[in-house]
């Protein structure tokens, strides 16, 4: 199954794949991945038919459906994206390295078609998002989206039959595509309108994959071309030529464009957002537009019609981009007089210093020269040699050898002085467009769109040749100066006549790619940051030691141990990270899309904010492995990890800027210490009153609520056996489908055994004794259990069988309400009867030991105080009332039930218990009410009141307030909402089992559990509170006071 992102967020679409029966097997699945998923997006589980034992006279078994925990498949892609304009697709080149040539494969994967078959439109240009794990494609009259991971086109809604193709856009002719630092939004330029188009591109938005909004740009009637985002991801450049689509042999002059400077700041009120805040009038045909990736005031372009201002750097000198300079480059490369030049600068590289190492010391920038062809120009008339004599050509001091035609240029720095100071040859009618470099810098690709290819060029070879002293010196003669090899020879491709117009290094070319017709835009998806990031116990790394040359972090941890040792290592390139850039760690009960990560921007409320590590940078365990960072738990115990609980931990790798460079995500669970005692743990749970009222009553099964706590806690122990108490014979019945008793089928030693008791007939009976009778019977119950276990439970036998016994088993009593009781007898029991038996814990949720006369239920009274103006509260009251309530409607009691009073023992903390919390609320009315009020216990280690406690300055949580989910008032009469608060005690301790879980009760529409900001918005009524439910170490202890849960460093999780 995968999980992905519905139309409407957070609605989600399960899509289901069957295995390749040919190439699965019981351990591997082969399938294909459906065209409606992102996989770098989705949530992929697997499920299989597993055979369950149901019983053992004679054997029989059923075969279940079991889904596995889901997974995200983190991307590592090293795809060259050329979008073919003439076939409407797009092709995948692998660029990975060869390992026997150390060069890239540059090997075509498959060609992808995308767009709506009935409306085909060319395709322009590929934008990749941050993470890797889409391209975005113009198209048609929208965008198409490509899987970087499983190379086809997404159906961008699954859960129709028919295929959505693109993201359509009303009107449009999409040009170029962009997306923002944070992979929230695509811009997309119109090829004839001035108008830029915002689609949110964001998995977690309501609006994922719409566009959201249309950006107007006065100056830009004939429409848009090129577009960048600053290094910092604030403004948006865009070129808008006032007319563009030069012809071949076009030599007309065009009006001067501009660049237009748009605000995507999404900061928090933010007025000029989406808004054009600059306008800037430069040369003819503004084209590409390439912004640094390290400075976010240098954006380069280029004129495509003015190749004396062919390459340009735009220089913002303030913050908010509204004032702007522009340094230009000509395109003339040595002399006038020959055909060897660089002519309509298209697309831009850059190649920062440091790039390539550190004998790298300037910046580089290339551009293709797409090349007019212009008769009588030396450098844009092929034939012009043929047409005049020798004699005609050195009069005009012409030295014509060069080929003439399209080639890339290199600019020395650029963001300084630029300077064109080489180029390759030329190749005849190639119209070369796009381009782009690999992540490492090493390799160059060119779109050669005529010549139906990519080009692709050894980068280090380049800078090798133009840092050549021998090429540097001025030695070659012409009419019109001295010019040195550069400016002369071609770096790489064809020969010309004449040794000066042979490549000098022709290597430096390597073979091109045939990548489809008429390439346009490029796009790398790739990335060279390495983070590997471990957990568990271990030293850090020994300084004696050299560095590993494997980047695995190979910790193992400790089972039992809480506060792991986590240990990552990030490298850029394979070496450490870059000046300026940061790792930080984050660990969270909830994964990457739920609440690990913070928002990459300021727009949005870090609803996670309480995570349990929130963006640490951790130490160097030693100075000269700069590349290792790491952090122990041991600095912070209180906040200690749960064993057996599923945890994320994230690492975010930033560039200097602050910009998102690479994520990580890893999942664990703690594993529990091998048990020294026969079971891990054995826990009781015992439901409370369970009144016979409520239509969801069952005579001879505990509620369903208290089972599933049951196998949740068997699971966060790692696994065990959970049985329910069977009353007609004592037995305690596996709850696995196999309808057998623990006697029958004993659970394996080690395990977690969770009983449930069944004493529902009896719970609601408002009489003495019943309480007390239940917990006899239920006693006598464990004896016999512990018996047919052969004494693993107490430690001991009560039936005269001799030992050797093991160590007592920890038995934890967990009870609710009037169950609080029954539990409290048991033990007390346990105390009387078996005195060597005390690791025992108690937790009591609500315990109900007192009179409450406001739940004393007058039946005349009742229905008397009901039925007035019965119309008006039949049509509006009932409706919103639980269950219980119209039931007392529809069959009223007949007479006083005495609820008021259950004539029960308090609740104790006897001297065999060793541990023993306590969780209550009080907000019952004193009028009448159908909630049971819960109460604080003396002499227990925690005692937390839930609905707060004005004396101890503690809250209320949210959902724990007087109004809220217990009573309305209606006519006068507070009418309650059927003992909310009460059953809100078990839901609350349910959430401290599983600390991940949003909501309890299975399958049902059950409460929500109130664990973050984001909760406070759900549809349950928490009162407008903000408080959450759980902090770390809440109770008061050295000093500090209980439930400090709004100060930053509080933990909700």
């Amino acid at each position: 199954q995968f999980i992905v992102a519905g139309k409407d967020i957070p609605k989600t679409i399960r899509v289901t794949a069957t295995p390749d029966p040919l190439t699965s097997s019981s351990n591997t699945v082969h399938v294909k991945v459906p065209k409606g998923v992102i996989l770098g997006l989705a949530d992929v589980s697997v499920t299989r038919k597993t055979p369950v034992l149901q019983s053992t006279s004679p054997n029989v078994w059923k075969v279940e459906d079991r889904t596995s925990e889901s997974v995200t498949i983190q991307p590592n892609p090293h795809i060259l994206f050329a979008a073919n304009n003439f076939d409407k697709n797009v092709a995948a080149v692998d660029i990975s390295e060869n390992p026997a040539t150390g060069k890239p494969r540059n090997q075509v994967i498959t060609r992808i078609a995308v767009g709506d078959p009935a409306h085909p439109g060319p395709t322009r240009s590929v934008a990749v998002t941050p993470d890797l794990t889409r391209a975005y494609v113009t198209v048609g009259s929208g965008v198409a989206v490509i899987d970087v991971q499983t190379l086809q086109e997404v159906d961008l809604n699954p859960a129709t039959a028919t295929v959505e193709h693109i993201i359509e856009i009303p009107g449009a002719r999409p040009y170029w595509a962009v997306a923002d630092k944070d992979g929230h939004y695509l811009y997309v330029s119109d090829t004839f309108a001035g108008a830029i188009y915002v689609i949110d591109i964001n998995p977690t938005s309501t609006t994922f994959h719409t566009m959201v909004k249309q950006i107007s740009v006065d100056v830009a009637p004939e429409g848009l071309r090129g577009m960048d985002v600053t290094a910092d991801g604030r403004r948006l450049y865009a070129a808008a030529p006032l007319k563009g689509g030069a012809a071949q042999f076009s030599s007309q002059n065009y009006p001067n464009g501009h660049i237009v400077v748009i605000d995507i700041d999404t900061a928090p009120g933010n007025k000029t957002l989406w808004t054009t805040i600059a306008e800037k009038t430069v040369s003819q045909e503004p084209y590409f537009v390439k912004a640094s990736a390290t400075d976010p005031r240098l954006v380069t372009f280029t004129n495509r019609r003015s190749d004396s201002q062919g390459f340009n750097v735009i220089h913002a000198t303030n913050d908010a981009h509204t004032n702007l300079t522009i340094t230009s480059a000509s395109l003339l490369l040595g002399s006038k007089l020959d055909n060897f030049d660089v002519n309509d600068a298209s697309a831009i590289a850059l190649l920062p210093a440091g790039t390539l190492g550190a004998t790298q010391t300037k910046d580089y920038a290339f551009v293709t020269g797409w090349n007019r062809i212009q008769q009588d120009i030396p450098s844009r008339d092929p034939y012009i040699a043929e047409r005049q004599t020798i004699e005609e050509q050195q009069s005009a001091g012409l030295v014509l050898g060069a080929p003439v035609g399209g080639n890339i240029g290199v600019i020395e720095d650029p963001f300084g002085t630029p300077k064109l100071i080489a180029a390759t040859a030329g190749y005849f009618l190639s119209m070369p467009d796009g381009l782009t470099l690999s992540a490492d810098g090493k390799t160059l690709y060119a779109a050669f769109s005529a010549d139906n290819g990519v080009r692709v060029f050894d980068v280090q070879k380049i800078v090798t040749e133009v840092t050549k002293s021998a090429n540097l010196v001025k030695q070659i003669s012409r009419r019109d100066g001295t010019f040195n090899l550069l400016e002369i020879s071609p770096l790489a491709g064809l020969s010309g006549i004449g040794p000066l117009n042979n490549p000098l290094n022709a290597s430096i070319e390597l073979a091109p790619i045939g990548t489809g017709r008429f390439p346009q835009g490029l796009a790398i998806a790739e990335d060279l940051i390495k983070v590997d990031l471990g957990f568990g116990d271990a030293p850090g790394v020994p300084p004696t030691q050299p560095a590993p040359t494997s980047p695995q972090i190979d910790l193992v941890a400790e089972p039992g141990d809480t506060t792991p040792l986590f240990r990552w290592k990030a490298t850029y390139k394979d070496q450490p990270l870059p000046d300026g850039w940061t790792t930080k760690l984050y660990l969270s009960v909830f994964g990457p899309k739920t609440g690990l990560f913070p928002p990459n921007n300021l727009v949005e409320i870090d609803q996670y904010a309480h995570r349990i590590l929130n963006g640490i940078e951790g130490v160097h365990p030693v100075p000269f492995l700069p590349e290792y960072r790491e952090f122990n738990m041991n600095s912070v115990p209180d906040r200690a990890l749960t064993l057996g609980q599923r945890y994320f931990a994230g690492l975010k790798v930033f560039d200097a800027q602050g910009n998102v460079r690479d994520t990580i995500v890893t999942e664990f669970q703690l594993k529990h210490a091998p048990a020294t005692t026969p079971f891990s743990s054995v826990t009781v749970v015992t439901h409370g009153f369970e009144t016979r009222l409520d239509p969801a009553y069952n005579a001879v099964r505990p509620p369903d609520a208290f089972i599933e706590l049951a196998q949740d806690i068997a699971k966060s122990a790692g696994g065990g056996v959970v049985a329910v108490y069977r009353k007609s014979d004592g037995e305690w019945i596996r709850e696995d489908n196999t309808g057998l008793s623990l006697r029958e089928l004993p659970p394996e030693p080690g395990q977690a055994l969770v009983l449930v008791p069944n004493w529902m007939q009896e719970s609601d009976i408002s009489d003495e004794g019943f309480a007390e009778a239940a917990a006899d019977a239920i006693f006598a119950s464990l004896t016999k259990l512990n018996n047919d276990l052969g004494g693993k439970i107490f430690g001991l036998r009560t039936d005269g069988a001799q030992g050797p016994f093991q160590p007592q088993s920890p038995i934890h009593f967990i009870g609710h309400s009037r169950g609080t009781v029954v539990n409290s007898e048991i033990i007390q029991r346990i105390g009387n009867y078996l005195p060597a038996v005390n690791n025992i814990r108690m937790t009591t949720l609500d315990p109900h030991d007192e009179i409450q006369k406001s739940n004393l239920i007058d039946g005349s009274t009742f229905v008397s105080k009901f039925t007035r103006d019965l119309g008006g509260l039949f049509k509006v009251v009932l409706p919103n009332l639980g269950a219980t309530l119209k039931t007392l409607f529809v069959n009223p009691p007949p007479a006083t039930i005495f609820y008021d009073d259950l004539f029960d023992p308090n609740v104790q903390r006897w001297s065999n218990i060793s541990f023993a919390d306590n969780y209550y609320q009080k907000l019952g009315s004193n009028v009448f009410t159908l909630t049971p009020n819960g109460r604080s216990l003396e002499n227990v280690e925690i005692d937390v009141p839930l609905s707060g406690d004005s004396q101890k300055s503690i809250p209320a949580r949210a959902g724990f307030i007087q109004g809220v989910g217990n009573q309305a008032n209606v006519f006068g009469i507070t009418v309650p909402g059927i003992g909310g608060p009460h059953s809100r005690v078990w839901r609350w301790y349910a959430g401290t089992i599983d600390l991940s879980l949003s909501q309890f009760e299975a399958g049902k529409n059950g409460e929500p559990l109130f664990r973050s900001l984001h909760d406070g918005s759900l549809a349950f009524p928490f009162g407008s509170l903000d408080v959450p439910y759980y902090t770390a170490n809440e109770y008061a202890r050295n000093g500090v006071g209980p439930f400090q849960f709004n100060v930053p460093s509080a933990v909700w999780e």
